[in-house]
């Protein structure tokens, strides 16, 4: 019997993903929770286990090659059969023409542990394919759109009915302020919403890329998967969010005080009790008294969206790029467990193991560039957040440690007196933290 292993929902508002490592060859044995193959979608590198063990019979993709929920990458034997391992050969696997046809297969729901789905089928002399054929048309992509065009693309009414939008399109159509029955296409994706949105707030054609190679040889490395997230996440916030920044020095000589005298209790249980986990709780604090600023705004409806919960994200810098943890419901733990999870979610972050789940629902954002030598610097705003705090590095003047504090704030939500309010919190609380505890 064979075993096709799919690629499940991978997470909201994510349509396609990349191959990124074949870890398995035709041919290969393998056991249960073996790797089979990295797959890169956003932010997120998940490596997806075996179900079964088996033999591999057919790789139904290549590595850097993208796939959609619900496509077959890779087909596992599940029953001995001989002789099998010798009949295979590469012309079953990702280069076939008849493998790559049998990959579009309907969207599989998530499994809801983990992020593979496998499918059994009874296998004939060439392999079943019970899958039904996908039925959703593939998204343009934006770069391509506006490449053909040399400027942002205009979008005309539709003059037919109103075509297909999602519920996490529509949703994103809100936040971008964009009408979705203005979008001319029988079924509106992710893409089409963006490029209305940039088409909507473009005021002037971008400018062609220079030919560098006429002042010295160049070579062109294509974005990955992160930074190529990063880059579109960036450049709309600092485009769409008037940002504010203010800049306070916390004098954080008590709350050094307190790591250094309760650092060996943490870590007799294997916890590494840091600045930044200290600084999280005050954080995670000060949202309670200042609920504006954990708050997101929806323009569609002009109303503020009140989040009585606190995600709290910390950006964390890895081989790949910046990745932005977050830690659940921050103001009902403690800093033990903080510390704890912070510590469990940046090394997942480092070795390519973060789910999508575990770097979505932030709330408000912290990014510590401190152990880099910065001091103040301008942290940009993760809609739909409203905030995010920037920690530098601390310094000692005349017998005190003093940290540099960095807050944007998102100004059609937050003003600046509320933005100071909130600093002169966090910095009266870095200096007293056990002030925290006392209210």
């Amino acid at each position: 019997m064979r075993t096709e292993v799919r690629l499940p929902a991978l997470g909201e508002n994510i349509e396609s993903a990349d191959v990124g490592a074949l870890r398995v060859a035709v041919g290969d044995r393998v056991v249960v929770d073996q790797g089979l193959f990295e797959v890169e979608a956003d932010k997120a590198t998940v490596e997806v286990p075996a179900p079964v063990a088996g033999l591999i019979v057919e790789l139904a993709v290549q590595a850097g090659a993208p796939v959609r929920p619900g496509q077959v990458v890779v087909v596992i034997e599940t029953e001995p059969v001989g002789s099998l391992a010798a009949s295979v050969t590469p012309k079953e696997s990702a280069t076939s023409a008849e493998s790559m046809s049998r990959t579009e297969a309907a969207p599989a729901a998530s499994t809801g542990a983990g992020f593979i789905e496998a499918t059994q089928v009874v296998p004939s002399a060439k392999g079943v394919d019970a899958s039904p054929p996908m039925s959703a048309v593939a998204a343009p992509g934006l770069a391509e759109a506006e490449a053909a065009s040399g400027v942002a693309r205009s979008v005309a009414p539709v003059k037919a009915a109103r075509g297909f939008a999602s519920p996490s399109v529509r949703r994103l159509a809100r936040e971008l302020g964009v009408d979705v029955s203005m979008i001319e296409s029988p079924r509106v994706t992710e893409d089409d919403v963006k490029l209305a949105a940039r088409a909507r707030s473009a005021t002037v054609p971008e400018r062609p890329f220079p030919d560098l190679a006429k002042f010295g040889p160049v070579e062109r490395e294509p974005m990955s998967k992160v930074r190529r997230a990063t880059a579109d996440a960036m450049s709309y916030a600092w485009r769409t969010i008037p940002h504010v920044t203010l800049f306070h020095e916390a004098e954080v000589t008590a709350l050094e005080a307190a790591r250094e005298r309760h650092a060996k209790r943490f870590e007799a249980d294997g916890t590494k009790l840091t600045v930044t986990a200290m600084l999280l709780k005050v954080v995670a604090s000060a949202l309670r008294v200042f609920p504006k600023l954990n708050a997101s705004v929806d323009l569609a409806t002009y109303e503020v969206v009140w989040r009585r919960s606190i995600h709290l994200g910390v950006a964390v810098d890895t081989p790949r790029g910046l990745l932005v943890p977050v830690l659940r419901d921050a103001d009902q733990k403690g800093v033990r467990s903080l510390a704890r999870e912070l510590g469990e979610l940046a090394a997942k972050a480092r070795s390519s193991k973060l789910t999508l789940d575990e770097m979505s629902g932030a709330t408000f954002s912290v990014t510590n560039l401190g152990g880099l030598g910065t001091g103040f610097f301008t942290p940009i705003i993760n809609p739909p957040e409203v905030a995010i705090l920037g920690v530098g590095r601390a310094t000692k003047r005349d017998g005190s440690s003093w940290m540099p504090l960095s807050l944007s704030f998102d100004h059609r939500v937050v003003d600046g007196a509320d933005g100071a309010r909130f600093m002169s919190w966090v910095t009266n609380a870095c200096a007293d933290p056990y002030a925290i505890w006392m209210d």
